[in-house]
């Protein structure tokens, strides 16, 4: 049976490093993104690539954490987080949230150290761990059950792959920073010792414990008298660097399996945000509610039997359909109540019927390829456009395709290339969206100027 698949993301340092890696970014309303575009991005990525069973989201607090309270300096010299980054912060939680996984936060606590805690309380439970993370620190969690997943490199770095990115043991990267100590985490380590001599020091002698019992064996004096006359440095240095495993959270295996995503939430995160690219790959995945009919109109019977239905039911949806190959119009797609149906381009001179009917409201996607097709004149009375309302609408969005349409009002997906799945969300979206445009006091401006 194969080992439970868990996925610890650092989430303070993707979040950093998506707000740097990523220019600035924002929506229309002026609310920055970018740091919520690059954490979705890796989040979504690792999702659908590695498809973890189980996984947590870890974040610092900002309070004072227990590393703190033992050196003052440490991390003193790191700039404050930027305001921008701030502010995007609680929408990467409200993601984190609405993808169903859980979140882990502690003050005393920095997100390493829970990670750390979790690896320990799961080392015994049978999971292989894939730590999210870039920072040098911690891989010293790695062994054969614990590996490193680095969104820089977009790789999973095991004992092996960790060893040789950095020259030495995982095991020994405490120690190793005890030396050198880390400008990123104002860490002093041992002044004068740079990243090559306790590289190699850390090679040759393993721990700092084993290298201060074997001084007498470093050749180089100097260097010698430096390891004497800053031991304590060496050793405080390593305790700092040490990730402490020990918070007290209750979590087991259970606690972080991943639920199925809440989509209507992403939707509308999405949405707002401006990922368009996010909302249509969403719609694409989340099954529709499909017409209880999708049949060809071929005899003059079938279309005298669909017009009475339609007429019936007082609405139309009428929709062009393209060839890739050639541009032309292939196919005629119906919608009318819950039925979606086609005709053969060599069929329209029925379908003008519906659209001379006055009487008759029609919906349709782009009035101008209507016209152009079927000629100015046979297109009359009450006709919605639901790309030219999208346009009004959705400005921000940039596309108006039938699919995005269908989530925004409709919260369903219009898959592509389903022309009766998307006949049939033109008939529905129709009543929405001229609701949508009376609240927003855009009907007259639709009606009145940019339909003429």
């Amino acid at each position: 049976m194969p080992a439970t698949k868990v996925f610890l993301i650092d989430g303070h340092a993707l979040c950093y490093r998506a707000f740097y890696a990523i220019a600035s970014l924002a929506n229309s309303k002026g609310q920055p993104t970018n740091a919520v575009y690059g954490f979705t991005s890796t989040l979504r990525k690792i999702l659908r690539e590695h498809a973890p069973s189980h996984m947590a989201v870890c974040f610092d607090v900002g309070k004072k954490t227990r590393r703190q309270e033992k050196f003052a300096e440490y991390k003193i010299q790191r700039p404050s987080m930027p305001e921008d980054l701030i502010s995007q912060m609680p929408i990467i939680k409200e993601v984190v949230a609405a993808y169903r996984i859980p979140v882990f936060e502690m003050e005393g606590y920095e997100a390493d150290d829970l990670i750390a805690t979790i690896a320990r309380k799961l080392k015994n439970k049978g999971a292989q761990i894939v730590i999210a993370s870039d920072d040098k620190d911690m891989y010293q969690l790695v062994n054969d059950k614990v590996s490193m997943y680095s969104s820089r490199q977009d790789k999973i770095l095991g004992p092996k792959e960790s060893e040789e990115r950095f020259g030495i043991k995982p095991s020994l990267i405490a120690d190793y920073i005890g030396l050198c100590g880390d400008n990123s985490d104002n860490i002093p380590g041992v002044n004068g010792v740079g990243e090559v001599t306790a590289r190699n020091l850390v090679n040759e002698f393993g721990t700092l414990d084993n290298l201060y019992k074997h001084l007498e064996d470093v050749k180089q004096a100097k260097l010698r008298e430096k390891l004497v006359a800053q031991k304590d440095a060496a050793f405080f240095s390593r305790e700092l660097a040490v990730l402490e495993a020990d918070a007290p959270i209750d979590v087991g295996l259970d606690d972080l399996k991943i639920l199925d995503p809440d989509n209507e939430e992403l939707v509308r995160l999405f949405n707002e945000l401006e990922f368009r690219k996010f909302v249509k790959e969403l719609s694409s995945k989340t099954p529709a509610d499909a017409p209880t009919q999708a049949r060809q109109l071929e005899t003059a019977d079938d279309f005298k039997n669909f017009e009475a239905a339609a007429r019936q039911r007082g609405s139309l949806a009428v929709l062009l359909e393209y060839s890739k190959e050639t541009g032309e119009c292939a196919r005629i797609w119906l919608a009318a109540g819950n039925e979606a149906v086609s005709a053969d381009v060599s069929k329209s001179a029925h379908v003008k019927a519906f659209l001379n009917d006055e009487h008759l409201a029609k919906t349709v996607y782009n009035v101008k390829e209507i016209k152009k097709f079927f000629g100015q004149e046979h297109v009359n009375g009450d006709v919605f456009d639901a790309l030219l309302a999208g346009y009004l609408l959705l400005s921000w969005q940039g596309a108006f395709d039938i699919s995005a349409l269908s989530w925004q009002y409709l919260k369903e997906a219009a898959n592509e290339g389903d022309y009766a799945s998307f006949a049939a969300a033109l008939l529905k979206i129709a009543p929405v969206m001229k609701k949508d445009l009376e609240t927003k006091e855009l009907l007259k401006l639709y009606q009145d100027l940019e339909l003429p």
